[in-house]
């Protein structure tokens, strides 16, 4: 088992987004939080 996250930062776009696998409860966002990673299960 590992923790991670996967994320998709659209920061220099016309619109800025991001979007991330496990989601970020914070009020910016911070994608080396780990208290938000999911867990992956490797076999």
């Amino acid at each position: 088992k590992i923790r991670a996250n996967f994320y998709k930062c659209g920061d220099k776009t016309p619109e800025t987004h991001f979007i991330s696998w496990s989601p970020i409860d914070l009020p910016s966002p911070d994608f080396h939080a780990p208290q938000f990673f999911g867990l992956l299960e490797m076999e």
